[in-house]
């Protein structure tokens, strides 16, 4: 079922359009062309001389709402849908901005009666209902603006239903006899086209992101997402470069004092907002030449992913040595499926960044064809899994996990993380694992074992802490990331820069998780035998949460797991090969690091003694890793990526202590961390708040909450 987006109705006739003769409507004779002929993109076919203002009389009338009604008032003939909606108009916010428009100029392609008749470049005004995307500054210069031709299309009388449901649920290529949703452009086609802006030849300027929000396909203008500079704002730019290279080492460690999405009583974003200031839409040079997707559209804002959701996403952000920065982008700009749920990822987080819905028809676009893909590589034993399939699939689940309705039917992240499972036992070496990338090592080969070692982290991480919190398949194990150590046991102090703590703690953490679903599945058993036995005797079953006695093999695991936690702890931290090779390492902080990992390794450790072992939440063996985990939060810095990766820690401290003070701590990281744009965030958050106010264990609510 579709959620958050009212269905849209698009109908095959609404591209066949006329001009206003051939209608028998009123012109009103506005020059370069009049207003209904502009709203159906056809050349006006009166035969008159046309003044640059149209009738003066009817001057005030021309482009108000209830004159383009009357206008077509009583009309039988097919009408022209909004297909560029008003933003000004739509979003207070749009019409302050003051952004300049994208295109200078713009070819107008009609379905013209007379098709003799010349084609001419008309200048399309701004206050047209067809256009108030394309608004048309008079210093820009045609020969700097691209200037695609518009084309409708024609096709059949029958009505077509277009709805998230369509998209995702329809037969492959569901859009195939539907006019274009947005117009359609010759293949390759660039809209989005870079500009000379700064010195620095690592990257490709393309413009100014100022954070409008996206009212989704149909409404949103996407041809002014980007703000095109214009000579006078070169020194904008320039400036903004700057400021983004002075400030790149401290947002690794330290944002701002208010966190994005942060917003005041009126709205309005806070000092520190992401999008507070203009941000500069530039792109690594090494991803280049860009897929047409990206650019095609300047609304497709893969900026935003690598500029600012990647930050987010990893406890070390450092532009050379974040994965997500990096390897994940250059994947996905040689697949359209990856590329695909990349932008999903980044539309989504965007939106809640700017406290908007997300434009759901925009993302049921981008994925529809998306899982049938993924499920025939699957399925073809002739067909080999490539990285780029296992990365699409970690993909699948990560959007699901940021946006549950994202894709408008209820698939939980478990089984989009089933199906990567599935991918990696495909491939003939699984995800081969090797931390030690040599100096000799062929260039090749280095790059593939580090997209082995990220796509391993990234899965692991998914897997193992979701199986943790309780949110696995029921009757899937995380043991198979132990088949993995064997690769390389001398790197368990090693901090992952996906995960933020050692590659030790993730085994460890692997193991405890698989001993407590192993429990949890006696515990379910014996309670049903119960259950049984009193329905025989005709007593009524009882409500008190069943806890088994763990055996002699459990103990003897769970005595082990506690030297191993112990073991693990005390090794001094050192950074992964995605940040030892790089510059970032010089802005690596081993303290706040460290204290990371051991608020994990302590988490382990509540886990272990209360889901394994059965031990009650004031025991002594709870208590004290519970306090050291809010301790570790007075070595980590507020508003700092590393804090970015505490939930699960905090979200363990919020549900087994009774301690005010502790439960305050948690809740003002934790609402901290929400500000950062991740559902799964605030999901935790109420999901520990409802626990609170219950008092009922945090495992019998969980639904498909993903605590990480």
């Amino acid at each position: 079922m579709a959620v958050g987006i009212a269905d849209v109705y698009v109908s095959f006739a609404v591209f066949r359009f006329r001009p206003c003769k051939s209608r028998k409507i009123k012109c009103d004779e506005a020059r370069p062309i009049c207003v209904n002929c502009s709203k159906a993109s056809v050349t006006c076919d009166y035969s008159i001389r046309l003044n640059w203002e149209g009738r003066r009389t009817k001057q005030a009338d021309t482009h108000t709402p209830e004159s383009q009604d009357e206008s077509t008032g009583g009309q039988h003939g097919p009408t022209t849908p909004s297909v560029y909606a008003d933003s000004s108009a739509s979003s207070p916010g749009l019409s302050s901005v003051g952004t300049p428009g994208w295109f200078s100029t713009w070819q107008v392609n009609g379905v013209d009666d007379q098709p003799s008749r010349p084609r001419k470049r008309v200048r399309v005004d701004a206050d047209a209902s067809m256009a108030g995307a394309l608004s048309s500054p008079s210093m820009s210069s045609p020969a700097n603006s691209p200037v695609p031709p518009l084309r409708p299309t024609s096709t059949g009388h029958h009505s077509r239903r277009l709805s998230v449901n369509s998209l995702l649920l329809g037969p492959p290529g569901p859009l195939e006899n539907i006019g274009p949703i947005i117009p359609s452009f010759p293949a390759g086609e660039k809209i989005l086209s870079p500009i000379q802006a700064g010195s620095d030849d690592s990257y490709t300027c393309y413009g100014i992101d100022r954070g409008l929000v996206d009212l989704d396909v149909i409404k949103n203008d996407d041809f002014n997402a980007i703000s095109r500079t214009y000579p006078q704002d070169v020194d904008e730019i320039v400036c903004l470069l700057e400021q983004l290279g002075r400030s790149t080492d401290s947002r690794s460690t330290q944002r701002s004092k208010h966190q994005p999405h942060a917003r005041d009583e009126n709205g309005r974003p806070l000092e520190g907002h992401y999008y507070a200031k203009p941000v500069v839409v530039r792109i690594p040079r090494k991803l280049e030449p860009l897929p047409s997707k990206l650019l095609g559209n300047p609304m497709n804002m893969m900026h935003h992913f690598l500029n600012h959701t990647a930050e987010v996403l990893v406890p070390f952000d450092g532009p050379q040595s974040n994965p997500f920065r990096t390897i994940l982008p250059r994947l996905a700009v040689k697949n359209d499926h990856l590329l695909s749920l990349m932008l999903a990822y980044s539309a989504s987080h965007r939106a809640k960044l700017v406290c908007q819905p997300e434009p759901a028809t925009r993302i049921a676009l981008w994925v529809q064809d998306i899982f049938p893909a993924l499920r025939s590589a699957l399925n073809d034993p002739n067909q080999s899994i490539s990285n780029t399939n296992v990365a699409t699939a970690i993909m699948l689940a990560s959007v699901e996990i940021i946006s549950p309705t994202a894709f408008g039917y209820a698939i939980p992240w478990q089984r989009h993380l089933a199906l990567a499972r599935d991918l990696i036992t495909a491939r003939p070496g699984g995800l081969r694992w090797s931390r030690s990338v040599g100096s000799s090592t062929a260039a090749a080969e280095h790059d593939e074992i580090q997209m082995c070692n990220f796509l391993w982290s990234w899965f692991a991480y998914l897997d193992v802490l979701g199986s943790l919190s309780g949110g696995g398949e029921r009757d899937v194990s995380s043991a198979w990331i132990l088949d993995y150590k064997v690769y390389a046991p001398e790197d368990d102090d090693e901090i992952d820069c996906i995960m933020g703590f050692s590659t030790g703690c993730i085994y460890i953490l692997a193991k405890i998780a698989e001993l407590a679903r192993q429990e949890k599945k006696k515990q379910q058993q014996q309670q049903q035998q119960q259950q049984r036995a009193a329905s025989i005797k005709g007593a009524a079953p009882s409500q008190t949460p069943w806890q088994t006695i763990p055996d002699e093999a459990t103990l003897a695991a769970a005595r082990e797991l506690e030297r191993d936690l112990a073991r693990s702890i005390a090794l001094p931290p050192r950074p992964c090969p995605h940040i030892m090779g790089t510059p970032d390492v010089a802005h690596w902080n081993p303290g706040e690091i460290s204290a990371v990992n051991r608020a994990y390794h302590h988490a382990g450790s509540v886990h272990l003694q209360r889901r394994v072992l059965g031990k009650p939440a004031s025991h002594p063996d709870v208590c004290r890793p519970v306090g050291e985990i809010v301790r570790c939060l007075d070595e980590i810095s507020r508003g700092g990526t590393a804090e970015t990766s505490m939930l699960f820690p905090l979200f363990t401290v919020g549900c087994e202590t009774d301690d005010e003070d502790q439960r305050r701590v948690v809740l003002d990281r934790v609402t901290c961390i929400e500000r950062t744009g991740m559902e799964q965030n605030r999901r935790a958050r109420e999901l520990m708040q409802r626990v609170w106010r219950t008092g009922q264990p945090w495992e019998t609510m969980l639904t498909t909450e993903f605590i990480g």
